[in-house]
C-alpha cells in the first residue's frame, strides 16, 4: 500500500521524514524553450536518513497516472533527494518513493498549463 500524510497541512514527526516535498519551476538551465518544468523532490521536510537497511531506494515520477522514470539512490552515496526536467504541458505529478523500512509515500501535485 502507499502511504499519505493523515493531516497534510499538520504532519507528524514521522511524516516530516518520509512525505515527498516537490518544488516545480518553469525555468529549465539546461534546456532552451518554454516547456520545461524543472521538478525538484526531496524526501521529508526533515531529512531522510540514507543508511544500511533504511532509506529511500527510488523515487517514480508519473504524469496524469502515466509512468514517466523512475531515480534509483544508493544509501551512504546520495542525499534522498533528486531533480528532473519534464517536457509537459499541465496535469497532473504525482511521485512515490520508497522507504526500505517504512514502504512507499506519495506525494500529487497540478502541474499548470504553461
Amino acid at each position: 500500500a502507499i502511504r499519505r500524510p493523515l493531516d497534510p497541512v499538520n504532519l507528524s514527526d514521522f511524516e516530516k521524514h518520509h512525505v515527498p516535498v516537490v518544488a516545480i519551476s518553469r525555468k529549465c538551465s539546461l534546456i532552451p524553450g518554454d516547456r520545461c518544468a524543472d521538478v525538484s523532490v526531496r524526501i521529508g521536510e526533515i531529512e531522510h536518513v540514507m543508511e544500511g537497511e533504511h532509506y529511500f531506494s527510488f523515487i517514480d515520477f508519473y504524469i496524469n497516472k502515466i509512468f514517466t522514470a523512475r531515480m534509483h539512490l544508493t544509501y551512504k552515496k546520495l542525499h534522498p533527494a533528486v531533480s528532473i526536467y519534464l517536457n509537459l504541458d499541465g496535469g497532473t505529478l504525482t511521485v512515490i518513493a520508497h522507504c526500505t523500512t517504512h514502504g512507499s509515500w506519495i506525494k500529487e501535485e497540478k502541474l499548470l498549463l504553461f
